[in-house]
């Protein structure tokens, strides 16, 4: 009675069942188990309603006493495991809200190198063509030098990182 908020167990003498439960499915089907199990249940664990009408978890064991047939009392263990429920619902948020965060950091990281690799391609490009109509490369003072690259050295764009390298050959 106290789990649930009642001051004593005279508080929930009399009181129609739908001011404990709360009519789930789950709620029925852990029900209609313990008695398919012999009015037995162990390391269960569900919601009820409280005295305040608040939501509360509970983890519970329940053995029935059946007497002359008929169901007549139940004794068990209850715990209330709400804080944990709390907290892993809390958790999860976490996690979901993490996994976002990773997400769009991945996107963001992945446009960026697009972008510079982008640029960069197109900038070879250029210069290839350029080479290809006997155009004078840059730089100047290097007529018919062949341009190669290496993707080698290519890593995360950001400050003091190496860059593509970029190498120029003369002749050949």
């Amino acid at each position: 009675a106290k789990l649930r908020g009642y001051l004593s167990p005279e508080e929930m003498v009399g009181r129609p069942a739908a001011d404990f439960r709360l009519g789930t499915e789950e709620e029925w089907q852990q029900e209609e188990q313990f008695v398919r199990q012999g009015f037995r249940i162990h390391d269960a664990e569900r919601p009820a309603r409280a005295a305040d009408g608040s939501l509360k978890w509970f983890s519970y064991s329940a053995t029935g006493v059946v007497e002359r047939g008929l169901f007549v009392r139940v004794w068990g263990r209850v715990s209330d495991i709400t804080p944990r429920k709390a907290l892993e619902a809390e958790l999860r948020a976490l996690s979901s809200w993490r996994a976002s965060i990773l997400e769009q950091e991945r996107t963001r990281i992945a446009r960026e190198i697009h972008d510079e690799l982008g640029q960069q391609l197109t900038a070879l490009k250029f210069q290839a063509a350029a080479s290809e109509r006997g155009a004078r490369p840059h730089p100047p003072h290097l007529p018919g030098t062949r341009i190669s690259f290496s993707l080698k050295g290519l890593t995360l764009p950001g400050k003091n990182r190496p860059r593509m390298a970029v190498t120029t050959r003369r002749g050949a």
